[in-house]
């Protein structure tokens, strides 16, 4: 079983607060959605990422607003699969992506999909995994083990993630089969067995 993390759609309020940073950290997930997946209002801002979170101080931040493309400060060396991209390139980055930026301009804390003021989220977008190189080391968050609460496990343990704002009924995580014989549903699993079974007794 594994799940994805999720922006809840309109809900403009979530994100994942990532705080005990040591350095200046690289920034990498794979995408669970296209990343226009998160352009839901075309006439709003929507947030990668926010290095001034909490307080407002800080100058690095990655945001879109509307079809255009993201605008960025304070972030550097971004890829897509391991090679450098533009900024448009990523606006057309798909599920499946690997998509990773260095925050040069941040402090010990920051926020992803959303600003650091709670208001402009990246609605709908979602992603497989998480992680963060700082000068601890690599921290892979443990996004596909979490299905319930706020809290992200970081490998290292150095590093808190807690989804701010999240859902009460777990709705940030979303379930996905990890291959062909895992069943989705195991209730139609089971009416698939039962309609096989009724079949061969038929003839």
């Amino acid at each position: 079983m594994a799940y994805y993390y999720s922006q809840v759609q309109k809900s403009n309020q979530q994100g994942i607060s990532l705080t005990g940073i040591s350095g200046v950290p690289v920034i990498r997930f794979t995408l669970a959605t296209d990343y226009s997946a998160g352009i839901f209002d075309q006439s709003s801002y929507w947030y990668t990422c926010d290095g001034r979170w909490p307080s407002g101080s800080g100058t690095s931040y990655f945001y879109q607003s509307g079809g255009g493309n993201p605008q960025i400060a304070g972030i550097s060396g971004v890829k897509i699969n391991g090679v450098a991209s533009s900024l448009s390139d990523v606006t057309n980055a798909v599920a499946n992506d690997v998509l990773e930026f260095t925050a040069t301009n941040t402090g010990t804390a920051i926020l992803l999909f959303n600003r650091y003021t709670l208001d402009e989220a990246a609605d709908a977008l979602g992603i497989y995994d998480l992680e963060i190189d700082d000068d601890n080391g690599t921290h892979v968050f443990d996004i596909s083990g979490t299905s319930t609460g706020d809290t992200i496990t970081d490998s290292l343990g150095n590093i808190a993630a807690t989804v701010e704002n999240a859902p009460t009924d777990d709705s940030q995580w979303v379930f996905y089969s990890t291959g062909p014989n895992t069943p989705i549903n195991p209730s139609i699993t089971n009416l698939l067995a039962t309609s096989a079974r009724l079949n061969w007794e038929q003839g």
